[in-house]
C-alpha cells in the first residue's frame, strides 16, 4: 500500500516542527481541533438558534464534537496499532443519518419539515470528521459554505421560487361546490391547473382542503405567486390559502 504525505495548506505555512505537531496527535493538535469544533460548529448552530430551528447551538456543537472526536480516535488507533483504517468515520456518518432522519416529518399541509435541519446536521458532522482528521483548511472552508447555504442562499431561493413557473398551494374551502368557481377563476387569469389532490387530514374539520399544483405562464394576469395568493385570500369561500415550498 502506498501512502502519500499530504499536509494541510494552512499547516504548510508553519515550520516543519509545528507541521508535525499539528498533523500528528498531540496535546496542541487535540486542543486546536476541539477549539475549531467549538468555533465552527458553534457559528453554524448559533445561526440556526437565532432562527429558532429545532437543532440549534448545542446540537450542532455536540454533533460536530462527536464526529471530530471519533476521527481523532480513528487516527489514534491507526498511529498506535499501525492499522490502515478502523471505519469509525463510516460509523459516524451512519449514526448521523439515523439521527437526522428523525428530524424530518410531513405536516398535515403536505410540507416536509426538518429536511434542512437533517442536511445541516449531516454537513456539520462531516465537517467534524475533517477537523478530527486535521484538515483545517477544508473544515474552515466547509464551515463558510455551510453558513452561506443556511443564511444567504434561502433569500436567493425565495426570490427564485417567487418567480418560478410551477408552484403548489394548500387551500381550504368553506364550501366544496366552490371548487369549480376557483378553477374557473384560475383559467380566466391565465393559470393552468396541473393537479388537484384532496387532503384527508381535515375530514372532520368542516373544511374541504386540497393541494393544487398550478402553472403561472408569463402571459398570466399575475406577475408572481404572491400576487395570486393575496387575491385568492379575499374570496369569501376561502378559509385559508398558502404556497407550499
Amino acid at each position: 500500500m502506498i501512502y502519500v504525505n499530504i499536509i494541510d495548506p494552512i499547516v504548510s505555512l508553519f515550520s516543519p516542527e509545528i507541521q508535525e505537531t499539528l498533523t500528528k496527535l498531540s496535546i496542541w493538535s487535540i486542543l486546536l481541533r476541539l477549539f475549531l469544533t467549538l468555533l465552527l460548529a458553534g457559528a453554524i448552530g448559533l445561526e440556526r438558534q437565532v432562527k429558532r430551528h429545532t437543532a440549534g447551538f448545542r446540537t450542532y456543537i455536540l454533533m460536530c464534537l462527536a464526529s471530530s472526536t471519533g476521527m481523532m480516535v480513528n487516527q489514534f488507533i491507526i498511529e498506535t496499532f499501525s492499522l490502515s483504517d478502523t471505519g469509525i468515520g463510516g460509523m459516524v456518518i451512519l449514526g448521523v443519518a439515523i439521527l437526522g432522519s428523525g428530524t424530518m416529518l410531513v405536516t398535515s399541509r403536505n410540507r416536509i419539515k426538518g429536511l434542512t435541519t437533517a442536511a445541516g446536521l449531516w454537513a456539520s458532522a462531516v465537517m467534524g470528521l475533517a477537523i478530527g482528521a486535521g484538515a483545517y483548511t477544508l473544515s474552515i472552508g466547509a464551515c463558510i459554505i455551510i453558513l452561506i447555504c443556511l443564511s444567504i442562499l434561502p433569500h436567493v431561493e425565495d426570490w427564485m421560487l417567487l418567480r418560478a413557473e410551477f408552484f403548489d398551494i394548500h387551500i381550504e374551502f368553506l364550501d366544496r361546490s366552490k371548487m369549480k368557481d376557483f378553477i374557473d377563476f384560475c383559467r380566466e387569469v391565465g393559470l393552468k391547473v396541473t393537479s388537484v389532490e384532496h387532503n384527508p387530514a381535515y375530514l372532520n374539520s368542516g373544511l374541504f382542503v386540497y393541494t393544487i399544483a398550478l402553472t403561472l405562464p408569463k402571459t398570466s394576469k399575475f406577475k408572481n405567486h404572491k400576487e395570486f395568493i393575496e387575491t385568492v385570500k379575499t374570496f369569501e369561500y376561502i378559509h385559508y390559502v398558502e404556497e407550499i415550498y
